[in-house]
């Protein structure tokens, strides 16, 4: 009806990358209320920031240090989609407002 997935040689996908950029910011922002990654990525985020630029390696670094603190002691098997969602998660109060990101298609 409103145009945001279309059949892809029987499948389902996304339409475009505009579409697929405000779904995933939907999904991630109803999971970010209750997340407490997305807390800790809230309180350090100005210490991601370096001449104008996004200290990726520091924020990769951080990101392990939380996770494993939060998530480490689990039992249940890891995935790479929850793994993906949480560093998602972890990211966007970083850059929000400052820049964005682009989720490359899974193959």
């Amino acid at each position: 009806m409103f145009g945001f997935i279309k059949n892809a040689a029987g499948s389902v996908a996304i339409s475009n990358r505009i579409f697929e950029t405000m779904l995933y910011d939907v999904f991630l922002s109803e999971e970010a209320w209750g997340s407490e990654i997305y807390n800790f990525a809230s309180k350090d985020k100005n210490q991601f920031l370096e001449n104008g630029g996004l200290n990726m390696r520091r924020v990769l670094e951080k990101f392990v240090v939380h996770f494993h603190d939060l998530y480490g002691e689990r039992q249940e098997r890891f995935y790479e989609e929850d793994g993906r969602c949480y560093f998602l998660l972890y990211l966007k109060p970083i850059i929000h407002g400052i820049g964005n990101y682009y989720i490359e298609a899974q193959t």
